[in-house]
């Protein structure tokens, strides 16, 4: 299912849909294969075991495609704004009597950012940022719990929450796209059985200067 800005696609259990933030949006049309049971599609077209992906006893959340023909081609997301300008989301659906949460995500081929480093949105327990160049139209993206949006800490997800994943468009965070309008881009998404934790989101070097301001002599 695809409506507002882009289309996208899954290869497991959980769907999607992508919409945007503006006010002029479109239905785009859905042209995704689905790949047999066990597989999934790769950005190149070619099929991949699930077992063969790192991780692989994780729940695939599935590969999706970026809509980008109506963005400006020389687009760049300012990074310390949230949500991103261009406004473009994907949100991941659950089927019907499962849980998904933004702490459960995970950018294939980037990496979590910590709680407060500089343009950082990670909080938790909803609000987890990627980073990293796995595209050359791309620099983050930021899983959020549509029902945690204040991000409550006492937050406990239930079948009604879905999962957005705001994208940052732009080669880094200081250049913009290049003919952005004729490229294919997308974004492999794995949901895991467990969540990622607030310690695992909170910089080493923090813990340990909190220890020793804490430490007495």
């Amino acid at each position: 299912m695809a409506n507002g800005y882009g289309s996208s696609s899954s290869s497991s259990s959980s769907s999607s849909s992508s919409s945007s933030s503006s006010s002029s949006s479109y239905v785009a049309p859905t042209a995704q294969r689905s790949a047999p049971a066990g597989f999934h599609y790769m950005p190149d077209g070619s099929l991949m075991a699930d077992s063969e992906m790192p991780g692989h006893s994780a729940q695939l959340g599935g590969n999706y495609k970026l809509d980008t023909a109506r963005l400006n081609p020389r687009i760049l997301d300012k990074a310390s704004s949230f949500p991103p300008k261009s406004g473009y989301r994907v949100t991941i659906e659950p089927n019907q009597g499962e849980i998904i949460q933004a702490s459960q995500c995970v950018a294939t081929g980037m990496t979590v950012a910590y709680e407060g480093d500089p343009n950082s949105f990670t909080k938790s327990p909803s609000m987890f940022q990627y980073n990293g160049l796995s595209s050359s139209a791309f620099y983050k993206v930021v899983f959020q719990d549509s029902t945690n949006l204040p991000n409550n800490p006492n937050f406990v997800a239930d079948t009604s929450n879905m999962v957005y994943m705001w994208v940052y468009f732009g080669l880094t965070e200081t250049r913009h796209t290049s003919n952005l309008n004729t490229k294919q881009v997308f974004v492999n998404v794995v949901i895991n059985k467990t969540v990622t934790t607030k310690i695992e989101v909170t910089n080493p070097i923090n813990i340990i200067e909190k220890e020793i301001t804490n430490f007495n002599f």
